[in-house]
């Protein structure tokens, strides 16, 4: 029989009560890691189920858009999401997210805050949980990443046609919560470059971050986000100098207008672009005006003072007689040579030119008037700055000496007068390089109707008073005959009553040395002066108003404004684009806005000068809040034109010349074609405060109540909408992790972001 010794049994018993521990230890283990996986799936299950619930708050906010928005601009600032009084529904912590610093928006905001329900979310007839939201319209606000521009820290970048939005000024006067607006788009432009929220715009503004502050006050007139759907694809390039002038393209275009001629305006635009004095087709059959900055022909006076003296003798009886008449003529030729242009002044020289001997009409040239071969001669033009006075100067100046023996014969003498004189032609030349630069053809005095008819019968009279013994005694007379341009821009044709009038010979005196007071029915244009760049660059369609000439009406361009454009000259520019690539798509306004500060920004420091520079007048800002007004209230009745040409059309031009001081119809238009491109009206951008909790329906109630919320998530969500596809997109998701003012160990974003800030 054998034994087994007690203390092998006891071992055997540890080991086995050992394998006993770890076996339970390894349960307990494994149980506890099941727990806390199990634990983590369940709130990875809730975290996923309440994300989705965010998704579902976001579907039904962008719905309630559609909604009340359809096509249109948003009429509403701010709405909740409307449901169950199961418990408040709180947004105030996204307040930095919004632009609460405009009164319109912030009233709007806490109403629409205090009416905020939760909707219970089903899913197979069970509550899952429920969402909130709450939908605030920050639509028509200024793009704090596009907005105004700066070259340098100590210059902003200038405002002139409109064409970017860094044009547009940032300024305290229309901006509450900006202190200093060269500072702030430097300071993005070089630093910060993009705010993603409004948020990021207030921290990165002010202390510690920027010292002194830059932005001193709750958002009012900011958001982060714009963009204009449409790229113009309609319209084509047209070039902004020689180099790129897409000459074929507007040559097309401008076949469309039958008002134009189409080689006249290109011309025009050649002259207009380059830097030289010299017309285009000068050489050949040169029937244009030209808007090449170079003293013009104005006018042309032939001024006589006849003096009478009576020779006296006795007949054989002793008796008075008078035995002749002597008469002696001082004349003077005078011309007049206008530089009537502003915005450049010509540093080169010029002369006129007479160069051929005017031909009497029918006769030998009159004696009185001498030898008008002396008449032919040049003349050095002294330096006529932007905008001078026509300036006169005698080209000739002569007398003659004749006798009459009586009274047929005196008359006699002054009838070969009645002989219209013309002059083949007259120049001004290019001193320096010797070309022609302004010419005048076949310019007529109209001598045959104005001495018949005024000066032969005076001499009739004193005749007879003359050869009168009893009556006899020396006289004066004068006569003045001169030749007008209507305007000088289109003077080529001396012999056409449409571009030359007679002056003086009706005893009115001529207009040597001033304006030419024609009686020129009133027009849009102003008769003074006259614009010219003359430099290689032109910047918008607009431009065409100098080049675009009515020759139907003297002083007068086409004007882009309906009012003033019967032949649609104004459609090239629904055709021609300023913009190489597109017009800028970030950045521009919605003319909608309800944010007249905003509107009026775009205004503000705009050029009204006919494309002066540096301009001599900008908006201000008490002038581009009134434009603003009247604008508002004419979108509001009748709509964004769908067209450039259309700007302005319907609205009370005379009240907007008035609100911004206009004096002529270029300024006015300069309101529109400085700012058309700054506007897009299909953009808007809603910010969207969401929340959602996911639980489990306890109690069978068919609600979700605070003690049954599984998982909660709240987010901020910038969208952005097309009025007119109703396509939107999330242009900013952040959830509420990301939304607290203060992180780990209690640091705040400031000091966060406090690291980083630009160098002082």
């Amino acid at each position: 029989m054998n034994h087994i010794h007690k203390n092998k049994t006891g071992a055997a018993l540890v080991i086995a009560l050992g394998f006993l521990a770890v076996l339970i230890i390894l349960v307990i283990a494994f149980s506890a890691t099941t727990r806390t996986e199990r634990l983590a799936g369940r709130a990875y299950l809730s975290t996923a189920q309440t994300r989705q619930l965010l998704h579902t708050a976001l579907a039904r906010a962008l719905e309630e858009i559609d909604a009340q928005s359809g096509t249109n601009y948003p009429a509403f600032f701010a709405f909740s999401s409307q449901g169950d009084e199961v418990a408040d529904l709180d947004f105030s912590m996204e307040k930095d997210y919004l632009p609460l610093g405009s009164a319109s928006i912030a009233e709007p905001y806490f109403s629409a805050l205090d009416t905020a329900e939760w909707q219970t979310i089903n899913a197979d007839g069970e509550p899952v949980g429920r969402v909130g939201y709450m939908v605030v319209n920050t639509s028509g606000l200024l793009d704090a990443n596009e907005a105004g521009g700066a070259n340098s820290a100590t210059t902003l970048i200038e405002r002139r046609a409109g064409l970017t939005p860094a044009e547009i000024r940032l300024s305290p006067e229309l901006i509450p919560e900006l202190s200093n607006g060269l500072e702030f788009a430097y300071k993005r432009d070089t630093a910060w470059r993009r705010f993603e929220t409004l948020r990021d715009l207030s921290v990165l503004n002010a202390p510690p971050v920027s010292t002194p502050a830059v932005i001193n006050g709750p958002i009012s007139s900011f958001s982060t986000y714009s963009f204009a759907p449409t790229n113009n694809d309609t319209r084509v390039y047209m070039g902004s100098s020689l180099a790129t002038l897409n000459q074929k393209t507007i040559r097309s275009e401008l076949d469309k207008i039958s008002a134009v001629d189409t080689d006249f305006v290109m011309n025009q635009l050649l002259d207009y672009l380059d830097t030289d004095t010299r017309p285009e087709n000068a050489s050949g059959n040169y029937t244009d005006f030209s808007v090449e900055p170079v003293p013009l022909i104005n006018e042309l006076v032939l001024s006589c003072i006849f003096s009478f003296a009576p020779v006296l003798g006795e007949d054989d009886d002793g008796a008075p007689t008078v035995d002749s008449v002597s008469v002696s003529n001082s004349y003077s030729l005078e011309m007049e040579a206008w530089y009537p242009f502003i915005g450049y002044e010509n540093a080169d020289a010029f002369a006129v030119v007479i160069n051929n001997t005017p031909i009497i009409d029918g006769a030998e040239p009159a004696t009185l008037l001498g030898d008008t071969s002396e008449w032919i001669d040049e003349y050095d033009l002294p330096r006529l700055g932007p905008g001078s006075d026509p300036y006169n100067y005698t080209v000739h100046a002569g007398g003659s000496e004749s006798e009459a023996d009586d009274e047929s014969d005196l008359v006699s003498l002054f009838e070969e007068l009645e002989n219209d004189i013309m002059f083949p032609s007259i120049y001004c030349v290019n001193a320096t390089e010797k070309s022609m630069v302004d010419r005048v053809l076949n310019l007529e005095f109209p001598m045959n109707n104005s001495v018949s008819t005024y000066l032969t019968p005076q001499i009739k009279a004193i005749a007879e008073d003359l050869f009168n013994p009893l009556t006899a005694t020396a006289t004066n007379l004068d006569f003045v005959i001169g030749m007008a341009a209507i305007d000088p821009r289109l003077n080529w044709d001396g012999n056409s009553n449409e571009q030359w009038v007679e002056v003086g010979s009706e005893g009115s005196g001529d207009t040597l040395g001033a304006v030419n007071d024609l009686g020129i029915a009133a027009g849009p244009d102003r008769t003074d002066i006259l614009y010219v760049r003359n430099a290689d660059r032109i910047d918008t369609p607009y431009e065409f108003t100098y080049l675009l000439y009515n020759d139907a009406m003297p002083w007068n361009t086409f004007q882009f404004l309906e009012r003033n454009d019967p032949d649609n000259t104004r459609f090239i520019l629904d055709h021609l684009s300023p913009h190489p690539h597109g017009a800028t798509r970030h950045g521009r306004i919605n003319p909608y806005s309800p944010h007249t500060n905003v509107i009026a920004s775009a205004f503000m420091g705009m050029p009204l000068d006919e494309f002066n520079e540096p301009a001599n007048r900008r908006l201000t800002a008490t002038e581009a809040r009134e434009a603003t007004r009247l604008l508002m209230e004419h979108f509001e009745k009748h709509g964004w034109p769908a067209k450039a040409s259309a700007y302005g059309s319907g609205m009370d031009l005379d009240a907007l010349s008035a609100a911004i001081g206009a004096s002529n119809p270029w300024e006015l238009e300069g309101f529109f074609r400085n700012s058309y491109e700054l506007f897009s009206p299909r953009g808007t951008v809603y910010a969207v405060l969401l929340a959602a909790q996911s639980g489990k329906d306890s109690d069978g109630d068919g609600l979700i109540s605070t003690d049954e919320v599984q998982g909660t998530q709240q987010a901020v969500v910038y969208v952005w909408r097309d009025a007119v596809t109703q396509k939107a997109a999330c242009v900013f998701f952040g959830l509420s992790d990301t939304l607290q003012s203060s992180i780990g160990s209690g640091r705040t974003w400031n000091g966060v972001l406090n690291a980083f800030k630009p160098d002082s």
